[in-house]
């Protein structure tokens, strides 16, 4: 265990109704609502001992207790959705655990994709535990005098014990395949939730909120002048009829989940977005409106950046704060156990231009320190295929996209002074190493120039050309792909999941449907099968996550090792920053793909910085001739932390 201290598992249960509850609010609206009541509280410790109920009126006492106990011993919470159960612990009680466990995401790092669920049901079940009760189904609408009344408060009670006992048992289970330092990690991560820090300018929030509604508002006319109304635009079906109609066949595009045709309506569809430059202004304008409508994102994160910016959440130092943004991540969200975003928020996708990532900023007297590894997955990609010629070009401090540039147009490329060369050479780097084709590209290079001041339109043989040029001069990594395609073979066909005949390549195992990672966390590939393909077409791996197919390949695979060997490298610093920060008063708020995010006392910015760097460029143990960089902004907002 992390500490030699007191160790607690606790769930909630609280009120809620058709109105009130997690599926129409965020967590953060939901907890800090004025109708929210904690109706009871099921506690256990270590031991096998039954879970005790705390009733809802004795929470605050049973709350002091722990807090006089914290002055002799340090006290670990553990719960599953520790985000929810330790923020209710937290802003409605004043309760701050030393050591924060969630079992939730112990299970999305453990188990992943062999369930479809990771809620406390679905886990219990595959851990053949008791099934988990339905008694708060029945108490939908009904506060705790209701339960009482009613006669469905002992129900109510066994129930939440019941759960605080499956979360014990499922956390007896995993505990010994997890780390000590993923549970750090974890800690860290929960906290930037729970404890919020991060300041939000609401002004900003409002009129960037009222800038996209407008803008929405614009593109709706438009499209409602030529005879066409939103569902027709947020409709598949509807919409290929509005194009059908203008005598256009819709795109489509085998999908990656199902396996199955269906529309190609996405930014990412080269042949949906060549329609914008169609000769019909009206298909040019229904296709934009389309794109448009579709990515309300932004106005839904904006306005929920709004409703919890109006929230008071306590501070450290005993107050209450408005303007105050949790930073919520959901831990092992994708198969690679990089985070995800989560409570609608998404605060792992605030682009570098969003208004979003401008509104938040540093409290009175401190700093955000943002530090972001540089090109990691194209160094670690180069240096885990032993492309030695271009690991030494990154240890060297060459610009690698000007080079591979250079090698693409036959002179000598600089970026400042050839920026479409430069950008092309930079998105070969970045892209190609994972197998991409030259239509994917040429589609790519197209899309993110489009509205620049620049766009940049590679002809078929040119993106041709640079797909060669790379493969023919970064042959090692075209030969990696061949050599993880043999990999999912041994994955599939070993015959035992730990079985000791493991194959290794470089820093990664395989197992039968199983990679492990450097730092001993696994990712599954359940059920992986080749599908042969019909009429001469090249067939498939595929696997199943959860209850939905997932298609691999090769050069996937490849993406996914780096893609989880880069998420050890950058939140292994994280654990590592711990200790330095904290006695510099520093404390981390966020984490977004490669970047820490720190919020620091302005004093003590420039050795904040020094040890950012010194740990994000530190190579982990097992890849000690990795050449990392890393590059630090520090400002009071977090848009201007580049």
């Amino acid at each position: 265990m992390i500490y030699n201290g007191l160790t607690l598992f606790a769930d909630f249960e609280s009120y809620y109704s058709s109105d009130y509850s997690l599926t129409r609010m965020s967590p953060a609206e939901y907890i800090m609502d004025p109708r929210f009541e904690a109706i009871c509280l099921g506690v256990a410790n270590a031991a096998d001992d039954p879970p005790t109920l705390i009733d809802g009126p004795e929470i605050p006492t049973f709350v002091r207790a722990l807090q006089e106990r914290q002055h002799s011993q340090p006290i670990i919470m553990v719960s599953h959705n520790a985000q929810f159960d330790m923020a209710v612990m937290y802003w409605r009680f004043g309760f701050r655990p030393d050591f924060i466990i969630d079992t939730i995401a112990i299970s999305r790092t453990l188990v992943g994709p062999l369930v479809a669920s990771h809620s406390l049901s679905s886990v219990a079940q595959y851990f053949g535990l008791p099934a988990k009760g339905t008694v708060v189904k029945d108490v939908k609408g009904m506060t705790r005098a209701d339960i009482k009344a009613c006669g469905l408060w002992d129900q109510l009670v066994e129930y939440c014990k019941h759960d605080t006992w499956l979360c014990r048992e499922i956390f007896h289970k995993m505990l010994d395949g997890i780390s000590r330092d993923e549970l750090i990690l974890h800690d860290l991560l929960t906290r930037c939730t729970v404890e919020p820090v991060l300041c939000v300018d609401r002004p900003m929030l409002e009129e960037h909120y009222a800038e996209v509604v407008e803008s929405k508002r614009q593109t709706l006319d438009k499209v409602a002048a030529m005879g066409f109304s939103k569902a027709h635009l947020m409709s598949n079906p509807q919409f290929a009829d509005v194009l059908r109609g203008f005598g256009i066949e819709p795109p489509m595009k085998q999908s990656t989940r199902t396996g199955k045709q269906t529309y190609a309506f996405a930014r990412q569809d080269r042949e949906f977005t060549d329609l914008l430059e169609h000769d019909n202004i009206m298909v040019r304008t229904v296709v934009e409106a389309r794109l448009e409508t579709k990515s309300t994102i932004e106005e839904t994160r904006a306005k929920r950046f709004l409703a919890i910016s109006q929230l008071g959440f306590p501070h450290a130092d005993g107050t209450t704060r408005e303007n105050r943004m949790p930073m919520p991540v959901m831990i092992g969200a994708a198969h690679t156990h990089r985070v995800g975003g989560t409570w609608d928020m998404n605060v792992q996708n605030l682009g570098r231009k969003s208004r979003l990532r401008d509104a938040l900023y540093a409290d009175d007297g401190h700093t955000l320190l943002v530090v972001d590894s540089k090109q990691i997955e194209a160094r670690f990609v180069a240096w885990f295929c032993e492309q030695n010629d271009l690991v030494e070009q990154f240890r060297d401090g060459t610009d690698v996209y000007a080079d591979f540039a250079t090698t693409v147009f036959g002179f000598p490329v600089v970026r400042k002074q050839h920026p479409v060369e430069g950008f092309v050479g930079k998105t070969g780097i970045l892209q190609l190493q994972y197998g991409s084709g030259w239509r994917k590209f040429q589609g790519t290079v197209r899309q993110q120039t489009r509205e620049t001041p620049t766009p940049i339109e590679l002809s078929d043989q040119m993106a041709m050309d640079v797909v060669g040029k790379y493969r023919n001069r970064y042959s090692r990594i075209r030969d990696k792909w061949s050599k993880c395609e043999a990999a999912l073979t041994v994955m599939k066909d070993m015959p035992g999941p730990l079985d000791a005949k493991g194959m290794r390549m470089g820093c990664v195992m395989f197992h039968k449907e199983l990679m492990v990672g450097p730092t001993g966390l696994p990712i599954r590939f359940p059920n992986l099968r080749f599908i042969e393909g019909e009429d001469g077409e090249r067939g498939s791996w595929w696997f199943d996550d959860g209850n939905m197919p997932r298609k691999t390949y090769g050069a996937s695979l490849l993406e996914t090792i780096s893609q989880h060997c880069c998420r050890c490298i950058v939140l292994g610093a994280a654990v590592r920053l711990e200790a330095p920060m904290g006695r510099l008063g520093a404390r981390l708020v966020h984490s977004a793909h490669d970047e820490l995010v720190y919020h620091v006392p302005i004093a003590a910015a420039e050795d904040a910085r020094m040890w950012a760097q010194l740990e994000m460029n530190r190579p982990p143990s097992w890849a000690p001739d990795l050449p990392l960089d890393s590059e630090v902004g520090i400002a009071v907002r977090y848009g201007d932390a580049k």
